[in-house]
């Protein structure tokens, strides 16, 4: 089954969504360009810090104010000292990033070890050999601690989010398209659209809603916390079918719509997936479909399933929540509840001023959003980046009830 890979960049950072053959969302990934993060995949230069026995961690400093931590059981590194490192897993909460000692950097068709002299192995999207300049580069030594690397981060968000299924590329400009050139195969089809920021829109905002409408009726409500993600299907109206029959349906259109949701929003570790019983057949066909169902995630398992309808799924975790990544707690009266990142909110107003003026043929555009996400906004070059490609003046301004606004200028 082939699949489609859509890049954006925009001042704000690079996007990628992944879709499948019916044109699917089934990966979705962010990277900003107004927080200093550690992305799983990076190679860094760490200084070696302090071990903490009782976790059997040792602390290293990446640069920049960043930390990450190696697992060490017998052999620690000595206090001070710089090595190459590779990211394993993202921070998760207020857990470090996770590093490893055995650093590999994964491009979309090779695959390179830091003083390995072999020819480098093939990635994702098969082998082209690298620039000799960038192997060149993974073997320089470093003086201080900070990113080994500073690869264009089209070629780092390919790298992620292409398999062997992938057909086609399509990147936002026909400079992203340069930049990623080198590093795929011939066959892959690469091609360039314009104003690819709205397809982006739909499929973020559906993965942070806790409610999934199923096709047909009923949904799924995803209740996600730090350690474990709670599942629950809703059978909704079952007008004319029977208990058994209502039960089938649901199932079939829930197992569906999990394995997608589960990919687009990254979850990871415990799911615990509540279905009516009336959808349960027996636990051993249950777990059949389910591990057919969720591919779209990659690789889990189904340790446990029950006639009364209660599933656990594992999942492996090495990136950040979409819920954690996209938005930030605030404080409520019961308990904390999250809204949009304020880079998040002004990158959503940027797609959807692209849009407007689009449509507008030339009309110049009022843009207000909250404060936060204005300053943001204008420090980027929102503003000049629409301005210089649609020709019009942007008005812009502060929302008063914190919502992002638009309309003509009169």
């Amino acid at each position: 089954m082939s699949e489609h890979l859509l890049i954006e960049e925009s001042p704000f950072g690079c996007r990628g969504l992944v879709l499948d053959a019916e044109e699917r969302p089934i990966r979705l990934l962010h990277r900003f360009r107004t927080r200093s993060e550690v992305h799983f995949g990076d190679l860094f230069w760490g200084r070696a810090g302090d071990v903490d026995k009782r976790l059997a961690l040792q602390v290293f400093d990446l640069g920049q104010g960043r930390e990450g931590v190696l697992p060490v059981r017998d052999r620690t590194v000595p206090r001070g000292q710089l090595m190459l490192l590779g990211v394993r897993r993202e921070a998760l909460g207020k857990k470090r990033p996770v590093l490893t000692d055995k650093p590999s950097l994964l491009l979309p068709a090779a695959r390179l070890r830091a003083g390995d002299h072999r020819e480098p192995g093939a990635g994702p999207l098969g082998e082209v050999v690298p620039p000799e300049a960038l192997i060149s580069a993974l073997n320089e030594h470093a003086g201080e601690p900070g990113l080994a690397l500073q690869l264009p981060w089209v070629v780092t968000m390919v790298a992620a989010l292409a398999t062997g299924r992938t057909q086609k590329i399509t990147v936002s400009s026909g400079a992203v398209a340069s930049e990623l050139g080198p590093f795929v195969p011939e066959a892959i089809d690469l091609g360039v659209a314009d104003q690819l920021g709205r397809v982006f829109l739909e499929p973020t905002m559906d993965g942070l809603e806790r409610t999934v409408p199923l096709d047909g009726g009923g949904c799924l409500v995803i209740d996600q916390t730090e350690a474990l993600t709670a599942v629950d299907v809703d059978l909704g109206a079952t007008s004319g079918q029977s208990k058994a029959g209502a039960g089938d349906s649901v199932r079939r259109r829930a197992l569906d719509t999990l394995g997608r949701h589960i990919s687009i929003r990254s979850i990871g570790g415990q799911v615990v997936l509540d279905l009516p019983r009336s959808a349960v057949r027996t636990p051993k066909v249950l777990r059949d479909q389910l591990s057919a169902a969720l591919k779209p995630a990659g690789l889990g398992s189904v340790p446990a399933t029950t006639k009364e309808g209660l599933v656990v799924l594992i999942f492996g975790q090495n990136r950040k929540l979409l819920l954690d990544h996209l938005t930030v707690p605030v404080d409520a009266d019961i308990r904390d509840g999250r809204t949009m990142a304020p880079d998040m909110e002004a990158w959503i107003a940027h797609s959807l001023a692209e849009e407007a003026l689009t449509s507008a043929k030339g009309q110049a555009l009022r843009l207000s959003m909250p404060p936060s996400a204005l300053k943001i906004f204008e420090a980027q070059g929102g503003a000049s980046d629409l301005e210089s490609r649609f020709g019009v003046p942007l008005h812009l301004q502060p929302s008063t009830d914190g919502l992002i606004d638009m309309g003509p200028v009169l």
